[in-house]
């Protein structure tokens, strides 16, 4: 293997980044490093976790020992992530306790091995020592702890951890509302589950699903399917585990009407063909009498024919005939349409890509990315595709969304991510110090969250998130604003990286989410005067590119910049409510209205810059004088920001606070507002 990069750092870098685990080890093995080069031990560590080889990171673990490394809170929390992944609990809980210093990463990944090894009674007593300790736990150590409590059906306990966390600040926490609900839904407290549904702020699908699979399993169908409709009428798409736990309350001697009704359903949103949905109906009309419908969905699913490959469905049709005592002519007229197929045989396809070995990619990635320009602010899904196992590449998700859209970024990114991303919070990447949402943070927090994610100054960036071009954008400007250009919105989002059929993977419980926890621990050390981890980032401020309250109060009356609002019409004419609850809508006098979704086609890609030019010209803005964005809270103004880049003006700066700062903080007198 001929390796053509310049340092030893480099080189196991491009190795884990191509999955070559095999040379990164020989190559760790054989040079010394030190002790300022603790990242080196930290992704190859990584990378053993990730492919579970207990031997490598066994050697690795060894070599760190024999050499007298010393370690730190952050390698030693990786070591602990990477025995609890091949299961060795004893080896990570001794790791564990011989840290000197331990954070709530740490002690979140000592309480997520042990709940993802199954051994919750042990996850909670680390739990409760943490508390004991006064550590004070983040919304993934609460969500850990209260998924242990409701695996083990343990209530008590989850009622403890439920008033620890109304005396914190994440009672208000979606991600740990969703849990609550889901212990006391499992536990069969559906009028507890019900008050902490009541009372979340935003709900999402998970805790739809939670209240619907909660009346599923206490046989109360009537009320599973009253929390669907409402869930329906909140504008809150189902998926198939919505319908999975409708059937299953629905089954049942009386329940054939219901089981139609939710079949119908089932097509209206476009889940006909899924082969989980389709077992589920097979059963759901079997245990209600009907074998004459459970063949219907069969052949709908997959044609009578010589080639069909549902026998798996066939025999479970069977057994569950059999294990009902449906009516003796049911089963028999079943057995007679099995026999009219006897050379049906189950088999499982999957797609299998091609792909050039791991030192082509790498060669080709380097080459790609040398021709990237900063001057284009986006990149394509298939230059992404192509350049994924670059070395020095960075996937960030940055999904974000509206507070009336129900939808959560994190528990998204859980289910579904671009292979390698990283989960950016925007919300917990913020200014702590003030009470406006996901602000700009300080240069030291900043640095101290993008560090604790493993982002480097030499790492070029890749942002993307769940609607196409939204959010992704603010994390985009974030970057330019603390002085790193090599970064680049994914033209589309994962909304075009999947349509184009690119893989995707899942973390339930990830070393990825565990970094998201570690950048929000540094950001609230920072904030608190603590000492942080290593900074692998350094920040170089562009000040040019935020603005302030007080600067856009002095633009009204010296007008030195065009000033431009992302929001929609009818926000900025103040005949529409804001999305956050009491706050009035309008506009800051002197602005203009130039909505975001503008800058983007039908796809929600960036639109070519002819075009975009003559979207600003329309609304009289001029693209050759300097200009202004805001919005309702700085995130959709950035997609303003990323247009006129295209167009070649890089320096467009962001009213920061936008108008909700602007209402809150402003004299009545200067609001050009309607009240709506």
């Amino acid at each position: 293997m001929t390796l053509q990069l310049t340092s030893l750092n480099s080189v196991i870098e491009s190795l884990c980044h191509s999955r070559n685990l095999g040379e990164a080890v020989r190559l760790i093995l054989s040079n010394a490093f030190e002790p300022h080069q603790y990242s080196v031990y930290s992704k190859i560590l990584q990378l053993c976790t990730s492919l579970k080889s207990k031997r490598s990171g066994e050697m690795i673990h060894s070599r760190i020992i024999t050499d007298g490394f010393p370690t730190n809170t952050s390698l030693n929390t990786r070591l602990i992530i990477f025995y609890s992944q091949i299961g060795e609990m004893g080896t990570a809980h001794k790791l564990f306790d011989r840290m000197s210093e331990r954070s709530v990463v740490s002690w979140t990944a000592l309480i997520s091995g042990y709940s993802q090894n199954g051994n919750y009674e042990e996850a909670l007593r680390v739990f409760s020592t943490m508390h004991g300790e006064g550590m004070k736990a983040n919304q993934f150590t609460y969500g850990s702890a209260l998924r242990a409590c409701t695996r083990l059906l343990c209530l008590e306990w989850g009622k403890q951890i439920q008033g620890w966390v109304h005396k914190g600040r994440f009672v208000h926490n979606l991600f740990v509302q969703c849990a609550l609900v889901d212990l006391h839904s499992k536990c069969g407290k559906m009028e507890d589950a019900c008050n902490v549904f009541e009372a979340m702020e935003t709900r999402d699908l998970v805790s739809w699903n939670a209240m619907i699979g909660g009346y599923a399993a206490q046989g109360l169908s009537d009320n599973a399917i009253l929390i669907f409709r409402l869930m329906l009428g909140e504008g809150m798409a189902p998926d198939s585990f919505s319908f999975g736990s409708l059937l299953r309350a629905s089954v049942g001697d009386n329940g054939l009407a219901k089981v139609r009704i939710i079949h119908g359903c089932i097509f209206q949103f476009g889940f006909g063909s899924n082969k989980f949905l389709s077992g589920s109906l097979v059963e759901a009309y079997v245990k209600s009498g009907s074998v004459a419908c459970a063949n219907q969905v069969q052949i709908a699913v997959q044609p009578f024919n010589s080639s069909m490959k549902y026998k798996g469905m066939w025999q479970l049709m069977l057994s569950l005939a059999v294990a009902v005592a449906v009516a003796k002519f049911s089963l028999l007229h079943l057995l007679h349409l099995y026999s009219q197929n006897p050379s049906s045989s189950l088999c499982f396809h999957s797609s299998i890509s091609c792909s050039m070995s791991s030192a082509a990619v790498a060669s080709q990635a380097s080459l790609s990315m040398q021709s990237l320009s900063t001057n284009e602010p986006v990149v394509s899904v298939d230059w992404l595709n192509s350049n994924l196992r670059g070395s020095d590449l960075k996937v960030l998700d940055a999904s974000w969304y509206m507070p009336d859209e129900q939808r959560n970024p994190l528990q998204e990114y859980q289910v579904a991510h671009i292979p390698g991303a990283l989960f950016f919070d925007i919300d917990g990447v913020s200014d702590r110090t003030t009470d406006l949402p996901h602000m700009l943070p300080s240069e030291e927090a900043f640095a101290a969250a993008v560090s604790a994610l493993g982002i480097e100054n030499k790492d070029m960036i890749v942002v993307y998130d769940g609607k196409g071009i939204f959010s992704a954008a603010r994390v985009w400007w974030m970057f330019r604003v603390f002085g790193h250009d090599q970064v680049w919105v994914l033209d589309g989002g994962l909304p075009r990286w999947r349509a184009s059929r690119f893989d995707v993977e899942s973390s339930a419980s990830s070393d990825a989410i565990l970094k998201a926890s570690a950048a929000s621990d540094a950001i609230e050390k920072v904030y608190q005067g603590q000492r942080v981890g290593p900074i692998t980032f350094q920040t170089n401020f562009q000040p040019h590119l935020i603005w302030t309250l007080e600067q856009v109060h002095k633009n009204i009356e010296e007008q030195t910049h065009q000033h431009v609002d992302a929001r929609s019409k009818a926000r900025f004419d103040g005949v529409a409510p804001e999305p956050r609850k009491g706050l009035r809508s309008g506009h800051i006098p002197g602005s203009k209205c130039l909505p975001f979704p503008q800058m983007l086609d039908g796809s929600q890609t960036l639109l070519p810059a002819a075009e975009l030019k003559k979207k600003f010209e329309q609304e009289g803005i001029s693209v050759d004088s300097p200009v202004l964005m805001s919005c309702g809270t700085g995130v959709t103004a950035c997609i303003l920001v990323l247009g006129l880049h295209r167009l070649g003006k890089t320096n467009v700066p962001v009213y920061d606070g936008s108008w909700t700062e602007w209402v809150m903080r402003s004299n009545p007198d200067t609001l050009a507002s309607s009240q709506t």
